[in-house]
């Protein structure tokens, strides 16, 4: 790979692309291009500050091009323990510090169904 034509053909294509910014993304190609380089650059030992000047790239951006795919569907739900209280009542601990407190198992049932 010749490291300056391929580092100038890609700001070329960025160019081409157009403006960027939210909801506008780069095309997919453009995108695999810009993580190989960053792949054969790296594995010659070019710091990553290099790599993007040659680029013209933000950090944020390219290492979006390289990171694992997220995963298609997060859970919407996680795994809880329902214990029941002496009383009858139920407290639910939920992901992110939510708590349910007061409900029956019935209030819980419905509860969950209104969110699903």
């Amino acid at each position: 790979m010749n490291i300056e034509r391929e580092a100038a053909a890609f700001r070329e294509a960025v160019r081409r692309a157009g403006k960027r910014g939210p909801g506008k993304r780069y095309p997919a190609e453009l995108q695999r291009r810009g993580a190989e380089y960053l792949r054969v650059r790296r594995a010659a030992g070019a710091p990553l500050s290099a790599v993007l000047r040659e680029l013209g790239m933000r950090r944020e951006t390219l290492a979006g091009w390289v990171a694992p795919p997220a995963p298609k569907e997060t859970p919407r739900f996680v795994p809880v323990t329902v214990v029941e209280t002496p009383a009858g009542r139920l407290v639910v601990h939920g992901p992110g510090g939510v708590r349910v407190e007061g409900l029956d198992v019935a209030g819980v049932a419905e509860l969950l169904r209104r969110l699903a």
